[in-house]
């Protein structure tokens, strides 16, 4: 017995009809093109470099006693006030070893993993979890 539907092909005796699909063996091969092991094969591609070198450092809430370092510089600043300002929280720094220097006063912005001080990055792995 054999029949044309619509572009299927069916064929079989009474027993164990079979019935073949032109369109899977189609799918099946995109499928198994995309589950292909290496960079092809991903299904997120990862992020371009430069994307990941310029998000900013953030920790879940900022706290006195942090450390966090300068951008340009590298020195090492410690958290030593905190208020809220018209919605907004100050953070008031002291560059560490330099007690007689001045105070910097900084905005600290609201993302999405936390807080982030612009221009600084924490300056401890454990600080930022």
């Amino acid at each position: 017995m054999r029949a044309a539907l619509a572009g299927y092909t069916v064929s079989g005796t009474m027993s164990a009809p079979t019935i073949r699909f032109p369109a899977l063996r189609l799918l099946k091969s995109k499928i198994d093109s995309i589950m292909t092991p290496g960079l092809a094969g991903q299904l997120t591609p990862p992020p371009p470099a430069h994307y990941i070198q310029t998000l900013p450092m953030s920790v879940p809430k900022i706290q006195i006693g942090q450390l966090w370092k300068k951008d340009g510089t590298g020195d090492t600043y410690l958290v030593t006030r905190l208020y809220t300002e018209a919605l907004s929280t100050m953070v008031i720094l002291r560059k560490s070893g330099s007690e007689e220097e001045a105070l910097t006063r900084v905005r600290a912005e609201r993302t999405p993993t936390g807080q982030n001080i612009p221009g600084f990055s924490p300056a401890q792995e454990n600080e930022s979890r």
